[in-house]
C-alpha cells in the first residue's frame, strides 16, 4: 500500500509539472504573438500592428484586434512589413508568384517607390504603383478592381470693381475611370473676363480621350479635342486623332506619360470660312508630388501644326501648382495658355488663376 501511494504521489507531481510547463508554453507564446505581426509605421510617428491581408491602388488593408480592418493610403506610411507567405501580382501582364517575405520603406531614398521581397531568402525590388496587387495565400484571387475613378472640380473667380470693374470667372472639371486595360478621361473648361463692361475673352473647351494598354507602358489613344470663342477670330476648333503613346512612369509620387496623334483638324473662323487639316501632334501629362505630398505640381497640354501649313502652332499648356489642405480639398494656383496661329486668324488666351479645388475617388 505504500509503494501504491508513492506511485500516485509521483504521478499527480509528474502530470502537474506537466500542466505548468504547457500554460507556461501557452503564455509565452501570448507574449511572442505580437512580435511576429505584421507592422505599419506612419509618416506621423503612429504605428498598427496586425495582419496585412490586401495592397491594392497604394491602399494597404491591415487587420488589427483593436480597430478591426483598416485601409491606409500609402502616401501615409513610412515603413511596412509583412512575414507571412504571399501572392504578388505587378500588374494585369504578369502572372502571380509567392513571395515569404515584403519590406516597403519610403525614408530610404534607394527604395522609394519600390518594394522588396523575398522569396526563400532572396531579395527583389519591384515597382510600387498603382497595379500593384499583394495579397495573404489562400486569401483571395488577385483580381484587380472592376473599375477606379477621381473626379475634380477647380474654380475661381476674380472681382475688382473699385477701379477698373475687372471681373474673371474659371470652373473646370476632369473626371477619370480606369476599367481593366482602359482609361478614360474627360474634361470641361469654361472661362470669361470682363473689363469695363466689355467682354474681353470668353470660351469653353471640351476634351475626351481613351487609353487602351497593350503592354504596361505602351498604350493606343484615341481622342476629341473641341474649342468654341466668342471673341476672337476662330470661333470653333475641332480635333479628332489617334496614336501611340508610352507611360514613362506611374507611381505614389509622379507620372509622366507622352503620347503622338494623328489628327484631323475642322476650323470654323467668325466670318464662317472654314478650313480642314491634317495634323501631328504631341501630348503630355505629367505630375509630381513634393514636401511629404502636401503640394503637387502637374502639367499637360499638346502642341501640333498641320501637314498642309495651314495652321503653322497649335498650342495648349496648363500648368497647376496645388497645395493639399485635406483628402479632398486644396487651394490651386495656375496659368493657361493657349494659341493657334492659322493663315485666315489667330487664338490667343492667357489665364492666370487662383482658387479652390475638390476632388473625389
Amino acid at each position: 500500500m505504500p509503494k501504491l501511494m508513492r506511485y500516485f504521489s509521483h504521478a499527480t507531481n509528474l502530470l502537474q509539472r506537466r500542466q505548468i510547463f504547457t500554460l507556461l508554453s501557452l503564455f509565452s507564446l501570448l507574449l511572442s504573438a505580437p512580435l511576429f505581426a505584421d507592422q505599419i509605421r506612419l509618416k506621423n510617428g503612429d504605428q498598427l500592428s496586425g495582419k496585412i491581408l490586401l495592397i491594392e491602388a497604394h491602399q494597404v488593408e491591415i487587420e488589427t484586434d483593436y480597430a478591426g480592418r483598416v485601409k491606409v493610403d500609402a502616401k501615409h506610411i513610412a515603413q511596412f512589413e509583412i512575414k507571412a507567405p504571399v501572392a504578388v501580382k505587378e500588374n494585369q501582364f504578369t502572372k502571380s508568384f509567392t513571395s515569404t517575405e515584403v519590406l516597403y520603406d519610403a525614408e530610404n531614398d534607394a527604395l522609394k517607390d519600390r518594394l522588396i521581397i523575398k522569396n526563400h531568402g532572396i531579395p527583389q525590388s519591384i515597382p510600387f504603383d498603382k497595379s500593384l496587387i499583394i495579397a495573404k495565400v489562400n486569401r483571395t484571387t488577385l483580381q484587380p478592381k472592376t473599375f477606379r475613378q477621381e473626379f475634380s472640380l477647380n474654380a475661381s473667380a476674380i472681382f475688382d470693381n473699385d477701379n477698373s470693374r475687372l471681373s474673371r470667372y474659371r470652373l473646370k472639371g476632369e473626371y477619370t475611370l480606369e476599367y481593366r486595360l482602359w482609361r478614360h478621361a474627360t474634361s470641361a473648361h469654361l472661362y470669361r473676363k470682363r473689363d469695363q463692361s466689355k467682354t474681353k475673352d470668353y470660351y469653353y473647351h471640351l476634351n475626351y480621350s481613351a487609353d487602351r494598354f497593350i503592354t504596361p507602358r505602351f498604350f493606343w489613344q484615341g481622342s476629341i479635342d473641341f474649342q468654341h470663342d466668342w471673341i476672337e477670330d476662330i470661333r470653333n476648333n475641332l480635333l479628332i486623332g489617334t496614336g501611340p503613346g508610352f507611360q514613362l512612369w506611374n507611381n505614389t509620387r509622379s507620372q509622366l506619360s507622352l503620347a503622338t496623334l494623328l489628327n484631323y483638324q475642322h476650323i470654323e473662323y467668325r466670318d464662317h470660312a472654314h478650313s480642314r487639316n491634317p495634323q501631328l501632334s504631341l501630348k503630355w501629362d505629367f505630375q509630381h508630388a513634393l514636401y511629404n505630398q502636401t503640394i503637387t505640381f502637374s502639367t499637360k497640354g499638346s502642341v501640333g501644326r498641320s501637314f498642309n501649313r495651314d495652321v503653322t502652332l497649335d498650342l495648349n499648356l496648363n500648368a497647376k501648382l496645388a497645395y493639399r489642405l485635406t483628402d479632398n480639398l486644396s487651394i490651386d494656383t495656375g496659368y493657361q495658355y493657349e494659341k493657334l496661329k492659322a493663315k485666315r486668324g489667330s487664338n490667343t488666351n492667357r489665364t492666370l488663376y487662383l482658387g479652390f479645388g475638390l476632388k473625389w475617388k
